[in-house]
């Protein structure tokens, strides 16, 4: 019996590679139509996948402003950490997918 990898490592000639939890890249891949288990972004697609992305990470951060004053006081209160948002983890993919769309490289995963 196969398991899934559980992580799922990011590649472009125009940036290091990003290693990501599965559970986290998921949504971001799921978020471009994407499947998880391997896939490119072609540097034609590279420009609607990044406004995607930067949309949905501007929509997070207005979110975790908005509940910003709750979290920090639950976790004041708990001692454990603030959690950490989509926009945080999507950053490093992000920023890969800038520099291969700059470079005309495609990003690949799970080859």
């Amino acid at each position: 019996m196969q398991t899934e990898p559980l992580l799922i490592t990011f590649r472009s000639d125009a940036d290091a590679d990003v290693i990501m939890y599965r559970k986290h890249a998921e949504p971001i891949l799921k978020l471009l139509g994407k499947e998880p288990d391997r896939g490119i972004l072609t540097p034609q697609q590279l420009p609607e996948a990044i406004a995607k992305l930067e949309a949905a990470c501007a929509a997070d951060r207005e979110r975790e402003r908005q509940q910003l004053a709750a979290l920090e006081a639950d976790a004041d209160a708990s001692g454990k950490p603030m959690p950490v948002g989509f926009h945080q983890r999507a950053w490093p993919l992000l920023q890969m997918m800038k520099h291969a769309l700059a470079e005309h490289k495609p990003v690949v995963w799970g080859v």
